[in-house]
């Protein structure tokens, strides 16, 4: 018998007859096979949730599927699970933030007889901005500065972009790169001048966080270096000497010396 819906009951039996009459057997009623689901798409994406979708593939409203979640492609170990339910989703909560996950899905008859599994795919959970560490003076040097900040529990891997740039609004950038680590150095900056960064992470599927941004801070003075001789003829007089110098880098007007 064709044309039967999956997993749909239906009725069977046997009837032998002869030239004196017909003798039938006892019915025997049954489910037809559930249909593999087929693969939905990811919905409802944080940086802890995900909701898995799929799709019933013509199965009647009282089939039963039952999907898996795993930070593994084999899909093992299977870290959540649905159990059977009668739905077409599976939210999962307190997951970690950018880590990449993958779903697959199976669907059983009323005999509960099982489909095999049917590949949902994978996605990565967002991202958390990080979070800015305060200048120390350890970071802060003539013609360079390092920037830290802390993962705000992304996982390990998690890439971080960042952007220097010589105003607190990041107005026209100085330097800009990608790291997996927790600090970046900018370098053959200008002595004794104004600088700030920001910084975002990018999650495995390219979506990047909200810009956390530091507060201004500036680079050492440079040394300034002495004219040499130290002094010549025109820095001398009666009471008085000029002492001039270099200011080997310092920005004109912003710098402050002090002579003692």
């Amino acid at each position: 018998q064709g044309a039967l819906l999956p997993n749909t009951s239906f009725e069977i039996f046997v009837q032998a007859f002869n030239v004196s009459g017909t003798s039938d057997s006892a019915v025997i009623s049954t489910y037809t096979f559930a249909n593999q689901p087929s693969a939905g798409s990811f919905a409802g994406v944080t940086t802890g949730q995900v909701v898995i979708n799929w799709n019933i593939n013509s199965n009647n409203v009282n089939t039963l599927y039952y999907a898996e979640l795993s930070t593994n492609a084999s899909h093992l170990p299977v870290q959540n699970n649905s159990g059977w339910v009668n739905a077409t989703y599976f939210a999962v909560n307190a997951l970690s933030a950018n880590v990449t996950y993958f779903a697959q899905v199976k669907a059983r008859n009323a005999n509960n007889i099982e489909t095999v599994f049917t590949e949902l795919n994978s996605t990565a959970t967002l991202a958390r901005a990080p979070v800015v560490t305060l200048w120390s003076v350890f970071d802060l040097n003539v013609t360079s500065i390092t920037a830290r900040w802390t993962d705000n529990s992304n996982s390990t891997g998690t890439l971080y972009h960042l952007e220097f740039a010589t105003s607190t609004d990041l107005a026209g950038a100085v330097t800009s790169s990608d790291t997996f680590v927790l600090t970046a150095s900018s370098i053959s900056l200008t002595p004794n001048t104004s600088y700030a960064f920001r910084v975002q992470a990018v999650n495995h599927s390219g979506l990047r966080t909200n810009f956390a941004a530091s507060e201004a801070t500036c680079t050492l003075t440079a040394l300034p270096v002495l004219n040499s001789p130290n002094f010549s003829m025109s820095d001398l007089g009666i009471s008085s000497v000029t002492i001039q110098w270099q200011s080997n880098g310092n920005p004109l007007n912003t710098t402050l010396y002090r002579i003692q």
